[in-house]
């Protein structure tokens, strides 16, 4: 599992995966070095494997990532982004929002308050403020089993508009409203930390 975010996060991924794959004899003195072992050795590899790119979501800044996909019959490479210009890298599979119905489940489950009076009808404010986002679905019923004790459902909302007011005025303009709702529920949920 990769971070594409950037060319550099990729080299450091792939320099950490060197450590894992080379020989105790060799020693690799430079980063170069450590990178084309990783695709020199998962070309070599006998049995199947998957090397995640996760996060490209900007290709124009980050344009070789081919140069990292090794190049093997046994092996998978699989880029997850948000942008739809990674149709050149290979066959695209879009994967489009989840249902209300599965979005408020996956809540519920998450909140492990699956018969909570009121839980549906409030379920569905924050499944629709969220976006059906899975990820920030399962952060905020996280957050909210937690807190269980002191955290319903119209307070975790209360919460989550207080903490995106001051966190959207602060986050790179290139974040869509996806990122800055996951990033809202992530913040939530590490501010309980304090």
């Amino acid at each position: 599992w990769v971070n594409a975010s950037s060319e550099s996060a990729v080299r450091k991924e792939f320099e950490k995966l060197s450590e894992y794959l080379r020989s105790p004899e060799e020693i690799l003195i430079d980063s170069d070095s450590r990178i084309q072992l990783v695709s020199r050795r998962l070309n070599q590899w006998k049995a199947s494997w998957l090397l995640i790119f996760d996060d490209y979501d900007d290709p124009m800044s980050f344009r070789n990532i081919q140069d990292y996909m090794p190049q093997s019959d046994q092996g998978h490479v699989l880029v997850t982004s948000r942008d739809p210009d990674t149709w050149r890298l290979g066959e695209q599979l879009q994967i489009p929002a989840i249902t209300e119905a599965d979005a408020l489940s996956l809540l519920l489950a998450s909140a492990s308050m699956p018969n909570a009076d009121g839980a549906d009808k409030d379920g569905l404010k924050i499944i629709r403020r969220l976006g059906c986002l899975p990820l920030a679905l399962d952060q905020a019923g996280s957050y909210i089993r937690d807190r269980a004790d002191a955290m319903t459902f119209t307070a975790f909302l209360e919460s989550y508009e207080t903490e995106a007011t001051k966190i959207w005025n602060s986050t790179p303009t290139i974040w869509d409203g996806n990122a800055k709702t996951v990033f809202t529920t992530w913040e939530l949920a590490f501010s309980r930390l304090d």
